[in-house]
């Protein structure tokens, strides 16, 4: 290599490592579930930090390739980025986003993804939603039990929690109903502690599920 053909290397990795390393700001080690079932893992960006952030409608993921690749909630099943687990799942709103209910059947209305908060017999799932005024982001909790098609809001912002809603959703456990309007259990984690400690009779527990 002459001297000229080694000065024009080095100027071409000085001027593109900044622009590399901006690239892959805000990255998290974690990996993506592809509509197969295969699992691949790497880094995953889903949105522009606070303030001013923005959640991508499409995530950015790398495996080590020299350009990310994009995912939108039709081409994964999951994905994880740092602690935040997500799954893709199938949405129809009953009236508006902000509805109370929510009806999650495969093949029906359109797919999003919720952070996974708590798997089990009762999970909770949350939708994030960004204020375009303020740069920041909102979690609007759901409930779903096992087996239901349907999904129940848990609060109402700063309202606290939508209780006779709630109340109306749990209507097989009795104990929690009471719970609810008598304001023994005040926060979302709580309804699910309470739910898997009094609510299910005979029921295996996975001894890998954590709150």
């Amino acid at each position: 290599m002459t001297k000229i053909a080694g000065i024009i290397l080095y100027f071409v990795l000085v001027t593109a490592l900044p622009s590399t390393l901006i690239a892959q700001r805000h990255y998290l080690p974690g990996y993506v579930v592809l509509q197969k079932g295969d699992t691949i893992y790497g880094k995953v960006k889903d949105r522009k930090p606070e303030p001013f952030g923005r959640i991508y409608g499409r995530i950015r993921f790398r495996d080590g390739g020299l350009f990310a690749k994009k995912f939108g909630s039709h081409e994964l099943l999951a994905y994880k980025a740092g602690e935040r687990f997500y799954e893709s799942c199938w949405l129809s709103y009953q009236m508006s986003l902000f509805s109370s209910r929510m009806i999650s059947v495969p093949g029906r209305g359109h797919k999003e993804f919720m952070r996974v908060m708590v798997k089990g017999p009762l999970s909770y799932y949350s939708i994030e939603h960004e204020q375009h005024e303020s740069g920041y982001y909102n979690d609007i909790p759901y409930l779903k039990l096992e087996g239901n098609r349907e999904m129940v809001r848990a609060t109402q912002g700063i309202f606290g929690l939508k209780r006779k809603q709630l109340a109306a959703y749990f209507r097989d456990c009795k104990e929690l109903q009471r719970a609810i309007l008598e304001k023994e259990v005040n926060t979302v984690f709580e309804i699910v502690d309470f739910y898997h400690d009094h609510c299910q009779i005979n029921q295996y527990y996975n001894p890998d599920y954590q709150r």
